[in-house]
């Protein structure tokens, strides 16, 4: 579930009139889950960056398929895959 999931979701549980919510659902245990989940997603990860290494290597994989492109054709995929490298890393 998303952050923003899941805050849409505590949104319209604290929105709800007081008889909505006190019905036939285990409001009060779905939001405590929520508000864990919220905690727990807003907690901050370390950071991963990517070596020298692994950012010539990129570049390698990137000037392959590139070379003899236009200059900006090569310099968008490079970023792209540096971006996508980061989030494998990250995620």
């Amino acid at each position: 579930m998303s952050k923003e999931a899941i805050k849409l979701a505590i949104e319209w549980i604290e929105k709800q009139p007081e008889e909505i919510t006190a019905s036939k659902y285990d409001v009060d245990t779905r939001y405590s889950v929520l508000k864990e989940l919220e905690a727990e997603l807003a907690k901050q990860r370390t950071w991963v960056d990517l070596s020298t290494i692994q950012i010539l290597d990129v570049y390698a994989e990137t000037l392959k398929e590139h070379r003899g492109g236009s200059m900006p054709d090569g310099q968008i995929e490079f970023a792209k895959a540096i971006q996508a490298k980061l989030k494998d890393k990250n995620i």
